[in-house]
């Protein structure tokens, strides 16, 4: 039996000290895929809490002559660090280097220079890798790829769509010593079927039922319960709430389990506040951590991204909202507002006063500002969002220009001041002493119940406290 090892890195892993703590799924997705092609695969998390010793050990252990790839699962490729993914490449190729290493992410890498790394694989990469190991062990035709910075990369969202994919299912199997407190990764669907013009989500756009059956649904929380008795899920869709009907169709799962999951995750405020049926379904399936992309609560930016709801009209909605999952949600609602700066028409007159409102009703929630980022569509494999394609006709003036983005002016502001004013709103917020725990970030500590972390405010919180439970899973990891 052919064996490989998925090395599963987090998304922020540039963060030093990295307090992101929550195990992604990428890597544990590909790796039940494979298996049921046959392969023996090994998941090995938070590979950067890893000293270099323990790496070459695990390896040392694990390699043999069977292993015939090492897989780097990446996530993003905006916030990462190479050191770390250079340290095991080069680990891999001193026990044998004959053994491909695989890179797989949302994006193509940026800013990467090296020569152990053999292939890269960008988007959904289920059909892609298919396609490359039969290629690579079983004399396969050789997958379509381009160079980027010398490495040959596959772009899967293009060449080899996995979308929609009905069964997205993940088995987690007792060497990977999941906690019972943790917060796994869950998908529902591939794809968005709005088009937000700022949005580079390679799926937009997508037509019909393109959702998980109710069974795989089912069977994976059922089935992850089972084994170690997790019940909490952060939500992987880019937007959850899209349609009425794809809410229903999971609460009425949850209605039947004998026990009580909790899910959070990105939801659109705008559709929540005119729909008002869909409050209640996701009442009933204990969505309680919400994630509401706002973006902007100026009128003329939200036409112009594709969000035309009136901004008062928003507001008095999520306010509304926020009433109705605390009164009926067990007290366990959370909730974050997420905005960008600097999106077309939008003033800095008008970004001073969503802080005033913010100030005055969300005080005790969360708030996630940025600056906008308008990707440079020349880079290779770059996938664009209409802003990123007509950022020129949109009143953007380029000043200068990096490898995957370009920086930018209008007639409001420059981004220089977009990211300045989101990193202060961010940091105002995660450093208030008010402020309780977002639920983005409810699922990056886990060694308590979600009843104690949603009581939690920033101020009190000891990331001290995951990083010893996660040595603890290198000893298991490296004993095993």
């Amino acid at each position: 039996m052919f064996h490989g090892i998925i090395f599963n890195f987090s998304s922020f892993d540039s963060i030093d000290p990295p307090r992101f703590h929550a195990r992604k799924s990428g890597g544990h997705r590909i790796a039940t895929f494979l298996r049921t092609l046959g392969w023996d695969i090994e998941v090995l998390d938070w590979p950067d809490y890893w000293t270099e010793a323990q790496l070459k050990n695990f390896c040392s252990k694990k390699i043999s002559k069977d292993t015939k790839f090492v897989g780097l699962s990446l996530l993003f490729t905006s916030y990462i660090q190479w050191t770390k993914k250079e340290q095991i490449c080069k680990i891999v190729k001193d026990i044998d280097n004959n053994i491909q290493i695989i890179s797989g992410a949302a994006e193509v890498l940026i800013g990467v220079e090296t020569k152990l790394l053999d292939w890269h694989v960008k988007g959904y990469g289920e059909k892609a890798l298919k396609k490359l190991l039969e290629y690579l062990f079983s004399n396969g035709p050789c997958p379509k790829y381009f160079l980027k910075d010398g490495i040959k990369t596959i772009n899967a969202n293009q060449s080899y769509i996995s979308a929609p994919c009905q069964n997205p299912e993940i088995k987690y199997q007792k060497r990977d010593f999941i906690h019972h407190n943790e917060w796994l990764s869950i998908e529902f669907s591939r794809g968005c079927k709005f088009a937000c013009r700022f949005c580079n989500y390679p799926l937009l756009g997508v037509k019909g039922d393109y959702t998980r059956t109710q069974n795989s649904f089912e069977y994976q929380i059922k089935n992850t319960f089972d084994q170690f008795g997790v019940k909490n899920y952060v939500v992987s869709d880019e937007t959850f709430n899209d349609r009425t009907s794809k809410i229903k169709k999971y609460a009425d799962v949850v209605d039947k389990l004998d026990f009580t999951p909790f899910f959070s995750g990105f939801l659109r405020s705008d559709l929540m506040t005119v729909r008002e049926q869909d409050k209640e379904e996701l009442l009933r399936m204990n969505f309680l951590g919400h994630y509401y992309g706002v973006e902007t609560f100026d009128k003329s930016a939200g036409k112009a991204i594709g969000k035309g709801l009136d901004p008062e009209k928003l507001k008095d909605g999520i306010l509304k909202n926020r009433e109705y999952f605390k009164t009926h949600g067990r007290q366990l609602y959370r909730a974050t507002i997420s905005l960008i700066a600097g999106l077309p028409f939008e003033t800095k007159d008008s970004l001073l006063q969503t802080e005033i409102w913010l100030r005055e009703h969300w005080k005790n929630e969360f708030v996630s500002a940025f600056g906008l980022v308008i990707w440079n569509s020349d880079m290779p494999g770059a996938t664009d969002s209409f802003l990123s394609k007509n950022w020129e006709n949109l009143g953007y003036i380029k000043t200068a220009e990096e490898e995957d983005k370009i920086i930018w002016k209008n007639q409001c502001m420059d981004s220089e001041w977009a990211n300045n004013w989101g990193n202060r709103i961010s940091q105002e917020w995660f450093s208030d002493g008010n402020s309780y725990v977002d639920p983005w970030n409810l699922g990056q500590f886990f060694d308590m119940p979600v009843e104690d972390k949603i009581s939690t405010k920033y101020k009190d919180i000891d990331w001290n406290r995951t990083s010893m439970l996660i040595k603890d899973y290198i000893h298991k990891k490296v004993n095993w």
